[in-house]
């Protein structure tokens, strides 16, 4: 034979000289519960039912001693009341011969008790708070007044039944049911409808929040250009300012200058005929002096 565990031949795995001997003591919690008594748990098997006791256990202040049980214990009459299994079949009754008699003017002398009670006397179980088995009760209570359910006659059945309606009302729940059914399918296309426009609208908004922000880019840019515009206008504008003050002074002595020149011209006039030579003099340095005043303007 061949052991897997050893990889030897010729022997069985009870057998194999490299298997450890040891004894293992296993628990079984399923067939183990723990007992309290006195305040004291107790590790004890889990009752089967039988009547048969493996041990005795005695208490004695406050600790317990097991010792082996007796072949013939000795157990004092009970007085519990006893259960016998009794077999009746039509007037034959299967019973001990001391219980017999007894038994035959018990069935003999029963009467059943009448039960005479209007209103049922077993409800359904019911979850619901005290308001809402409130609630209940009047939305029954109306559900009566209308002929929907009624009043029932057992007492082990439901306080209430269902009414069985008409022919005629039949065809009219129907009716309301394709009815309904039609208004949730118009319901569903509205709905679809809506979610359609809504998509669009969205898409729209979307939209609109691009061109904003666009228009917002191009409004920035503007207010950019502008202030830079403006920057630039001031610049200008200190420039002609100290332009001006710097031609202010050129400008009075150019004043001065025409001045002199008109004199000079309203003299040569005046001696034109007597000094013809002395004029041409004159007249040089009148150009001169136009020339001088037009590069102090420029």
């Amino acid at each position: 034979m061949f052991y897997h565990k050893c990889a030897g031949n010729g022997h069985i795995s009870s057998n194999c000289p490299q298997a450890v001997k040891s004894v293992q003591v296993i628990k079984d919690n399923k067939h183990m519960k723990v007992v309290l008594l006195n305040g004291t748990e107790v590790a004890c098997l889990v009752d089967t039912g039988s009547g048969v006791s493996i041990f005795c256990v005695t208490l004695n202040d406050g600790e317990f001693t097991f010792t082996k049980a007796s072949a013939q214990p000795e157990c004092a009459e009970s007085k519990e009341l006893s259960i016998y299994n009794i077999v009746e079949t039509g007037s034959n009754i299967d019973a001990s011969p001391q219980y017999k008699p007894v038994i035959e003017s018990m069935i003999a002398e029963y009467k059943p008790a009448e039960n005479n009670a209007e209103c049922p006397f077993r409800h359904q179980t019911s979850r619901h708070s005290a308001v809402e088995s409130e609630s209940i009760r009047k939305e029954v209570d109306v559900w009566l007044q209308d002929g929907i359910v009624r009043k029932s006659s057992s007492n082990f059945a439901s306080r209430v039944v269902v009414v069985k309606k008409l022919q005629a009302q039949v065809k009219d729940a129907l009716r309301d049911v394709e009815q309904a059914k039609a208004a949730k399918e118009e319901l569903q296309a509205l709905s679809k409808e809506a979610e359609r426009k809504v998509k669009a609208l969205e898409a729209e908004v979307l939209q609109l929040s691009e061109d904003l922000a666009s228009s917002k880019r191009a409004r920035r840019a503007a207010e950019t250009e502008r202030y830079a515009l403006t920057l630039r206008a001031a610049e200008l504008t200190d420039r002609i300012s100290s332009v001006e003050k710097e031609l202010f002074p050129l400008q009075c002595s150019n004043k001065e200058l025409t001045s002199k020149i008109e004199e000079i011209n309203v003299e040569n006039t005046s001696l034109a005929p007597r000094q013809s030579s002395g004029g041409s003099v004159l007249m040089r340095w009148w150009r001169r002096a136009i020339a001088t005043q037009r590069s102090s303007s420029v």
